[in-house]
């Protein structure tokens, strides 16, 4: 690092702009090779005032530049000097909007200083890059750059042009190759090609959202194919080729038809924390049994007026539960639904109906609208006096290990005694009702999609907590749903964008299951909008589907090698502008076109040169 730092200022000594350790999106769409999030040493010059993190600045004077002395190491073409701004679209990180291009000459000059001071020092890995001023309307080189391997020195040119339509790049395709070999002696038979082929299907991606205004609960989901081929075609074939499925979902989103599991979850996770604060107060008390109290600003999402909830219970005990199912329910159930045609959001709407519903789920769903202990607790203590005075007999599953479901049988067998509901009892009865109310939930879901018996699902959902209530034990089971959740959250947005038979999706969600369930997941997930990936192989039926449309961006990559010099042409053509509008203006053709869909078009040459 030292060492990296005495090179750099040496070089900049005379020079007033800066140089930063940085990535950048474009670089990293356009050269792959350089790896994921490739860090680069960026020459630019930066605004005053302008904080980024890694900048080595040099607090010197601008000096006179004379390129009349020693002769450039390698010719990077014309020079130019403009500085042009607007842009349709941010597809860009935020903070490359800061840089400001230097002159031309200035670059060429600074990268053989460089170049110089390098040579083949094998310690220094950072290709070098400089961003150059261009004119409006015209081809010009945006970038410059240097780097050296074990086997190469290698050379970069990056040029933005003028907008292309989509019908001259795709009747375009055989110019690329005629134009590639004209700069080297082989035969297109030595070339190596490589055609990318994107098509972002929903949203953007979070590494162009995350840092912008607005919270991440806006983020809509990102919904991405990418194909490649070998063959040089603007459609890829379905056949022959590699390709991946990138999907992008965040949790908690409110937007989500799974949002009220999510929103359960937290709760129960709140109660959770409520329960082990308690505890660890109690244990130090005087008292011997010290009154629960929720905090001054709990909330609940469900909250609802005590009267409510009184009037909510009543009608429970009374055997009429319509009052509290208030959910919109499904108006075409899935029973008379096409098997193949069910999607995720159709089982989602039978939840407030499902089959297997009994008393545990009806009263969750009323007690969880109290917001304060004390009328927690009156309800469930209304419903022990309505068993034990009234001869109240609750509905119960047969299956239904709750420890409420305990308590009532207890009450059977031992002549109507109830156990104390003081301290946090009452609290504990209704999270363990409450995990088991979305634990079947989940289990409904996903024994409709037949992948119940993946990954130990059904040893979870089957795990009954009995004992001492144990608050860790209870954590462990709502992350695994969860782990769940997430998963059901990625196949729910792949669902609203792919119309295929849904058999096709549900081998998406084992991937996604295998990925998250059982996973190192921690506890303050469940209270951050944290943005979750996958990222698999396409199912042939979706690629079929998107090559018949045209791709988000489309990359075209030629290589060929000779005994000492390799040379790379990359034409990329996208939708929206890779550069902010500091560094080129990407929209000052497009009013020419409004009729054609039109592709910002940017090209690069990569020349290698081999260590002798």
């Amino acid at each position: 690092m030292n060492n990296e730092t005495d090179i750099i200022k040496r070089v900049l000594k005379n020079y007033n702009f800066s140089a930063i350790k940085t990535n950048l999106s474009y670089i990293n769409r356009l050269f792959p090779h350089l790896g994921t999030n490739a860090e680069i040493l960026l020459l630019c010059h930066i605004p005053e005032n302008t904080f980024i993190d890694n900048e080595i600045h040099i607090e010197e004077q601008l000096s006179a530049l004379d390129v009349t002395g020693s002769p450039l190491l390698h010719s990077f073409g014309n020079d130019s000097f403009n500085v042009t701004i607007n842009s349709p679209k941010k597809n860009w990180l935020k903070h490359e909007e800061k840089y400001r291009p230097i002159s031309k000459k200035t670059a060429i000059t600074i990268l053989n200083l460089f170049n110089e001071e390098i040579g083949f020092d094998e310690n220094w890995t950072l290709p070098i890059f400089a961003l150059c001023d261009v004119k409006n309307g015209e081809a010009q080189d945006v970038l410059l750059g240097v780097h050296h391997d074990s086997c190469w020195f290698i050379t970069y040119k990056i040029t933005s042009s003028p907008l292309k339509s989509l019908m001259s790049i795709q009747n375009g395709c055989n110019d690329l190759l005629t134009q590639h070999l004209k700069e080297c002696s082989e035969s297109k038979d030595k070339t190596e090609i490589t055609i990318t082929s994107t098509y972002e299907l929903c949203g953007i991606s979070s590494e162009m959202y995350d840092g912008r205004e607005g919270s991440k609960l806006d983020f809509e989901g990102y919904l991405k194919i990418e194909v490649i081929s070998n063959e040089l075609c603007f459609t890829p074939s379905p056949r022959g080729s590699s390709n991946y499925l990138l999907v992008e979902i965040v949790s908690g989103s409110p937007n989500s038809p799974l949002a009220d599991l999510w929103r359960q979850i937290l709760l129960l996770n709140k109660y959770l924390s409520i329960l082990e604060e308690y505890r660890k107060k109690d244990s130090s008390s005087r008292y011997s049994i010290m009154p629960l109290k929720f905090p001054s600003d709990f909330l609940t999402p469900y909250s609802e007026d005590e009267s409510v909830i009184t009037s909510k219970i009543n009608c429970l005990l009374n055997g009429d539960d319509s009052a509290e199912i208030n959910e919109e329910i499904s108006q075409n159930p899935v029973s008379d639904m096409n098997i193949y045609e069910i999607k995720l959001t159709d089982f989602i709407k039978e939840l407030p109906k499902r089959e297997n519903l009994d008393f545990t789920d009806r009263l969750w769903r009323i007690v969880r609208g109290a917001g304060n202990y004390n009328k927690m607790t009156d309800c469930i203590y209304t419903v022990f006096e309505s068993l034990t005075e009234n001869n109240y007999k609750p509905q119960l599953n047969d299956m239904d290990k709750t420890r409420f479901a305990r308590m009532v049988s207890e009450l059977e067998s031992e002549n109507g005694k109830v156990s104390s509901l003081a301290g946090s009892s009452s609290l504990e009865l209704i999270i363990d009702m409450g995990l088991e109310n979305i634990s079947r939930d989940y289990m409904y879901l996903l024994s409709n999609m037949n992948v119940m018996e993946a990954y130990g699902l059904r040893k979870i959902f089957n795990c009954v907590l009995t004992g001492d209530f144990d608050i860790q034990k209870y954590r462990n089971k709502l992350l695994n749903l969860a782990q769940i959740h997430i998963s059901l959250e990625l196949l729910q947005l792949i669902q609203a964008h792919f119309n295929c038979r849904c058999d096709i999706t549900y081998s998406i969600l084992e991937c996604a299951l295998k990925k998250y369930f059982g996973s190192s997941f921690k506890y303050n997930e469940l209270t951050e909008n944290i943005i979750y990936t996958l990222n698999i192989p396409a199912p042939r039926e979706f690629i079929t589907e998107v090559i018949k449309t045209a791709p988000s961006s489309w990359m075209c990559t030629l290589s060929t090698e000779e005994s000492i010099q390799k040379l790379t042409t990359i034409n990329y053509y996208s939708r929206f502008p890779i550069f902010p509008p500091n560094i080129t203006n990407s929209d000052t053709s497009r009013k020419n076109h409004e009729k054609d869909e039109m592709y910002h078009v940017t090209t690069s040459s990569i020349t290698y040169f081999k260590h002798y």
